[in-house]
């Protein structure tokens, strides 16, 4: 087996189209390199920008076999790039569905995000951390015409002592924009299925941190959902009773990462960007911003799960440390 190779500062290491940077504070990853390495210019398309619009798949639009080849490229490029930059991911997810079936707009919308991820030009940053805690943010986007959801999600390494006020965002570990394909009736409905996604995938990003540490680690859910927080509350749902037995489950899941769910302001919200896409207005190459939902005022709260699993461990005599550990 190869002997590992240690970075020194301003050291920097490429693989795959991947460069690794080793500065002061930590490491950079980043595709620079081959994102200059993309030929696409606005010149040649229709279009100059990304919009919203063009990702409405309610359009009706002439399926073009002719562009199977070239649209499957493109997404290839597209998904490529999503592993440093957690922005494309709503995008891709979005278009990847077309990639056996393009129309015209769909690969001019493919080709522009290229573009715009070449501007952009992202990277991802890791600082270190002695004494880590898991942090996920879950958001989701509901339509009514469909009656379905699109749920997202991403996780932190933090400092244990960070809240949410000055919590940093280097340490972005996993994201994920996933569509939500069950018929719902509500937001809420659609907040819980996304839960329950991130929550089943926390499992093996909690283990992996801890194996790397040698300890035990705190998780921590956010969310903008006050009637989410209500139903992780008290463990029903008054106005859809078909949707109890998730709740039950992911309350279960919950207890046995002993995580605590805790509310947070829309504007603070970071799992948005994987919900929607909408650029806020024409101006030169500024990045997207995604759009906001209305400011719900509510009393920030929090749900200890691992609180509750300790008090469940005390009334059944169990020993605390044997609790709430999955195999």
């Amino acid at each position: 087996m190869d002997e590992p190779e240690i970075l020194s500062a301003g050291g920097e290491m490429g693989y795959t189209g991947l460069e690794v940077r080793k500065n002061e504070s930590g490491f950079e990853i980043s595709q620079e390199a081959y994102l200059k390495s993309i030929p696409v210019q606005t010149d040649d398309l229709p279009r100059k920008s990304l919009s919203s619009e063009m990702l409405n798949e309610e359009k009706e639009e002439e399926k073009e076999e002719d562009l199977v080849e070239v649209m499957m490229k493109v997404m290839g490029v597209l998904g490529w790039m999503c592993w440093t930059s957690a922005d494309l991911a709503f995008v891709f997810s979005e278009l990847s569905c077309y990639s056996s079936h393009p129309t015209g707009s769909k690969l001019v919308a493919a080709l522009l995000a290229l573009i715009r991820a070449r501007e952009k030009n992202n990277s991802l940053h890791f600082e270190g951390v002695i004494d880590p805690k898991l942090v996920l943010f879950v958001d989701t986007a509901y339509s009514l015409s469909c009656c379905e959801g699109r749920g997202g999600f991403e996780a932190y390494l933090v400092d244990k002592k960070e809240k949410i006020e000055g919590m940093r965002r280097t340490n972005l570990v996993v994201w994920k924009s996933k569509r939500i394909k069950r018929k719902l009736i509500s937001l809420t409905s659609a907040e819980l299925c996304a839960l329950v996604d991130s929550v089943k995938q926390s499992f093996q990003w909690k283990r992996l941190a801890e194996t790397l540490w040698m300890k035990l680690l705190e998780a921590e859910i956010y969310t903008d959902s006050a009637p989410l927080m209500e139903q992780l509350e008290s463990g029903y749902s008054k106005r859809e009773p078909r949707m109890d037995a998730l709740l039950k489950y992911v309350q279960q899941e919950l207890r046995a990462l002993k995580m605590r769910v805790l509310w947070v302001s829309t504007d603070r919200q970071r799992a948005n960007r994987y919900t929607k896409y909408k650029l806020e207005k024409e101006r030169g190459n500024q990045a997207p911003q995604v759009e906001a939902k209305k400011e719900v005022h509510v009393k920030r709260g929090m749900v200890d799960f691992a609180k509750t699993c300790r008090s469940k461990a005390k009334k059944r005599g169990d020993s605390p440390v044997n609790v709430g550990v999955r195999r």
